[in-house]
């Protein structure tokens, strides 16, 4: 992969959040850099509570920041109004979490092809394109199962789907495979590998899981509101 400016889809600089409370100011982030290419797959580990998490609320522009600037395909997401920033998280960015949070009442295919349809994009597109990825992520056998019928692996791919199924730039992943098994785990860290690399998008992955994260092009820590680089073993 070679790095450029021109293929920079994130790019993080001096980034703080800090919380206050009566007991005093709690420093979670610290003067973070970051840079994230076209294409590229990151994973950050961290201890429980080192701020994994708001880390992604800040890059996904759900959480405001105190100082720094964050900047996505040149565009600095602080000098965007609410709307924009909403518009831009619908258009470029999206999410998966812990936590599938599929619509129980939709089917697999109905659950990817929301996102679409909320940009506005006809049912027919819509279900075809919906289709395709389900099917690239070898669902097509539970295209019309509710998220009842389906384990937790398929529920989670079906979430990575509905993730990227509006091709968005970066995708944002909070611990994906947290509830899942180590093979069901491993299945749907191949399946945003492969869709990642077929889509075009940017990842960035918060996972406990140093073997997940030692399958990343990059490994960073975050360490006392820091990110730190972790080098891949020699038989990596």
């Amino acid at each position: 992969m070679i790095h450029t400016p021109s293929n920079i889809v994130l790019d993080v600089k001096n980034l703080c959040k800090n919380y206050h409370s009566p007991s005093g100011t709690l420093t979670v982030l610290n003067d973070v850099f970051l840079e994230v290419h076209q294409g590229e797959f990151l994973a950050i580990m961290g201890e429980s509570g080192s701020g994994k998490s708001t880390l992604l609320q800040l890059l996904g522009s759900l959480d405001s920041i105190d100082s720094g600037d964050i900047k996505l395909q040149g565009t600095s997401i602080l000098s965007l109004s609410e709307n924009k920033q909403a518009a831009l998280r619908n258009r470029r960015i999206s999410f998966v979490y812990q936590e599938h949070h599929l619509i129980p009442e939709l089917t697999a295919v109905e659950n990817v092809m929301l996102p679409l349809l909320i940009q506005g994009e006809s049912s027919q597109h819509a279900k075809l394109r919906s289709e395709q990825i389900l099917t690239r992520l070898h669902l097509q056998e539970r295209l019309q199962h509710p998220p009842t019928r389906l384990s937790g692996g398929e529920a989670q791919r079906v979430a990575v789907a509905r993730a990227l199924v509006t091709k968005p730039v970066l995708l944002l992943a909070d611990e994906p495979t947290g509830n899942l098994d180590e093979a069901s785990a491993q299945i749907v860290f191949q399946s945003m590998q492969a869709l990642s690399r077929e889509e075009g998008a940017s990842i960035i992955m918060v996972t406990h899981s140093p073997i997940l994260a030692a399958q990343a092009h990059r490994m960073l820590q975050l360490h006392h509101g820091q990110l730190m680089p972790i080098q891949h073993s020699e038989e990596k």
